[in-house]
């Protein structure tokens, strides 16, 4: 499960070191980035979606202990 969770952070931090971040007409001295798709993947990869499955364990650990 650690594994896993190394693959999922690297894979969404990866993009970025990898290049995409170099556009022709970005001046040096600026750091902008306007890649909406990578925002959206981004933060759908390392907040909402563990969000989602976090509140479901909760819940489950929650039903069970209160039964």
């Amino acid at each position: 499960m650690i594994g896993v969770a190394w693959l999922v952070s690297g894979a969404i931090g990866s993009p970025v070191v990898l290049g995409l971040n170099d556009t022709p007409d970005r001046s040096p001295d600026q750091c902008l980035f306007n890649n909406t798709d990578y925002v959206i993947y981004s933060s759908l990869g390392s907040f909402c979606i563990p969000c989602v499955i976090m509140m479901f364990l909760y819940y489950s650990i929650f039903k069970v202990s209160s039964s």
